[in-house]
């Protein structure tokens, strides 16, 4: 992609987004789990990578990533109830811009590729949820980001094998899931690249390459979290989710919900 697209589509997409989000909403500007990752994130970096001084219950056993994150906007901006979201409406306004970029990049070549580029970008933007999350602290923006950029560049992946869009996608699916466990969910979309790399190229080069981005993504887990590995915290977090999400009681009326819309 040429600059000159992507200084049109930072200047229609990402600046409109970015002023839509600054809109200095108050109220409800925490929401629960966003208090759970406050508190956790005034215990630091190092407490919560090695899930120490209680982080991990008080985080609900979710990956620290957004601790970090947390704990960088606020050293910067501080954490009144709105400068303790700039990062959200960041990474809320940069989701914007990488799907108008992916569309942009993966799309076929055509007179209205740009303009479906622009118009992907401004639903998103104007996605109601999108927009509240973004703009009250909600930080599964963050999440948001880094998974659709994992997306974009395993699209580009397909359509241009390189060990360094692979790398890339691999990085921000890490990221995704270090963020939310959410991430797991990025796990077909790499099953069809596994798949298409199986039927072009030898047996031996798909094993190394594969096995290097396992590698690769037990690496940065393990920098960023590793009593995620050394204290068996990232199983215990899937067990904890899959209970919270489908067997506690306070959830089963969305369980139920969710099931019976998928059967419609």
């Amino acid at each position: 992609m040429d600059r000159k697209t992507l200084l049109l589509l930072f200047l229609v997409v990402f600046v409109p987004s970015l002023l839509i989000r600054l809109h200095p909403t108050t109220s409800e500007s925490f929401q629960y789990d966003a208090v759970i990752s406050q508190m956790a994130a005034r215990e630091g970096i190092v407490a919560n990578a090695w899930d120490a001084s209680g982080t991990y219950a008080m985080r609900r056993q979710h990956p620290p990533l957004l601790s970090y994150v947390i704990e960088l906007n606020n050293r910067g901006f501080g954490d009144d109830p709105f400068r303790a979201r700039i990062f959200s409406i960041l990474f809320g306004s940069l989701t914007c811009l990488a799907v108008s970029i992916g569309i942009a990049a993966l799309a076929p070549p055509s007179r209205i590729r740009l303009p479906a580029a622009v118009f992907g970008g401004w639903l998103v933007c104007l996605l109601p949820v999108h927009l509240y999350v973004s703009r009250t602290s909600n930080w599964d923006t963050v999440y948001g980001f880094f998974a659709v950029g994992s997306l974009v560049c395993m699209g580009r992946y397909l359509a241009r094998e390189s060990t360094r869009l692979l790398c890339a996608a691999a990085l921000f699916a890490t990221l995704a899931f270090l963020t939310c466990e959410l991430g797991l969910f990025l796990l077909p979309a790499a099953g069809v690249l596994l798949l298409r790399d199986t039927t072009r190229l030898p047996a031996a080069r798909v094993a190394a390459r594969w096995a290097g981005m396992v590698l690769f993504m037990l690496v940065v887990i393990a920098l960023l979290w590793p009593a995620g590995i050394f204290k068996l915290d990232l199983g215990r977090t899937l067990v904890f989710r899959w209970h919270d999400s489908w067997a506690a009681e306070r959830n089963l009326p969305w369980y139920g919900f969710y099931t019976e819309l998928f059967r419609q």
